[in-house]
């Protein structure tokens, strides 16, 4: 049987209702909010958060929300350029 369109795969292995990026919540004194289905709020703490948490869950039913962090890769400058051997040769 196929999941509801609605569920979300993370690489966390667990099914979502959906991925949010952190910078689209509203956040109120060190907690991120994003509005549930059911009518009350999805949350994390900013400590869950640097605990490497990344489900929000809502307090009034069974939907967790898989928050999406900015990307923390490798810096976006440019790389050096890689050595072209026979270039250099002289």
């Amino acid at each position: 049987m196929a999941a509801a369109a609605s569920d979300h795969h993370t690489g966390d292995g667990e099914a979502h209702y959906e991925e949010v990026a952190l910078s689209e919540m509203i956040e109120e004194d060190g907690v991120y909010y994003w509005e549930c289905p059911c009518g009350d709020m999805f949350e994390i703490s900013t400590e869950e958060l640097e605990r490497g948490e990344r489900v929000a869950r809502c307090p009034s039913c069974t939907l967790t929300l898989y928050v999406l962090m900015p990307d923390a890769g490798p810096s976006k400058k440019p790389s050096a350029p890689a050595k072209d051997e026979g270039a250099s040769a002289k």
